[in-house]
């Protein structure tokens, strides 16, 4: 998960690298500054994805925040090991407020984490809530860039939900399978 990190020179981390450059270069005018990242089905690697792709960010000097939103299966507070007692879920029920959800990633500067919080019997509903389009409208005023790590696409609706308030939407695709 962390291939930049710990192999840079390999070709995963290569890999991410390339897809840096592709998002950066995928727009005339200007890079598209929120990005969703998803897949057809669990296992295909959007989390990693998502993650490496936010590192290779901020390893270039922007500031950006990666957001787990995928408050099924989350899978960025665990690669990083980090706490899900709080997080997105939490702030969107109104039950923490930003700054008790939002931490730095002392690893990697220029990089801040939003995990996915609590599970929610209702994931749907809070990525579709108003406080969900506040907070990613809030966001880009504070960040250069934002990558939303969400479910996968055939099972739940959430990633298209979430799709509506991003610039760019990847598709993690599984070499041979998918």
């Amino acid at each position: 998960a962390l291939a930049l990190l710990r192999r840079p020179s390999s070709t995963l981390g290569e890999s991410h690298q390339s897809l840096l450059t592709s998002v950066l270069l995928s727009t005339a005018s200007r890079p598209p500054q929120a990005l969703l990242i998803t897949s057809a089905r669990a296992g295909e690697g959007k989390t990693t994805t998502a993650l490496n792709l936010a590192i290779s960010f901020a390893l270039r000097g922007d500031n950006v925040l990666l957001i787990d939103a995928d408050l099924r299966r989350p899978g960025i507070g665990e690669a990083l090991r980090l706490s899900n007692k709080k997080g997105l879920s939490s702030f969107l029920a109104g039950v923490h407020s930003l700054e008790e959800v939002l931490g730095q990633y002392t690893s990697v500067s220029n990089l801040w984490i939003l995990p996915s919080g609590p599970s929610s019997p209702n994931p749907a509903q809070l990525l579709s809530s108003s406080a969900m389009e506040s907070l990613v409208g809030d966001m880009r005023e504070r960040f250069k860039f934002l990558i939303i790590d969400s479910p996968p696409i055939l099972p739940v609706t959430d990633a298209m939900i979430l799709s509506r308030l991003v610039d760019g939407v990847i598709l993690v695709l599984e070499s041979g399978a998918t």
